[in-house]
């Protein structure tokens, strides 16, 4: 039984990245802005640029990817 466990365990973790990457491009395909969204219409350039900045959105693609991994972990940019 702790072998099946761990099998389905191992298992699971590539499948969990899978969807990590492919939330993460189509975050980069839609159109409009993630941060531009949640501020609000009438948000200033500061404030843009720090939800911007905790979000990983501005980094490229590759160097992105681990911010948003962790903050999917913490679940920071879902709950704000």
């Amino acid at each position: 039984m702790l072998e099946f466990t761990l099998r389905r365990i191992v298992a699971t973790i590539p499948v969990l990245l899978g969807i990590l990457i492919v939330a993460f491009t189509v975050l980069y395909l839609i159109p409009g802005d993630p941060a531009q969204t949640l501020a609000g219409p009438r948000a200033d350039p500061e404030t843009l640029a720090r939800i911007r900045s905790e979000m990983g959105l501005d980094q490229p693609l590759l160097p992105g990817l681990p911010l948003i991994c962790g903050a999917s972990r913490r679940a920071t940019w879902v709950i704000q």
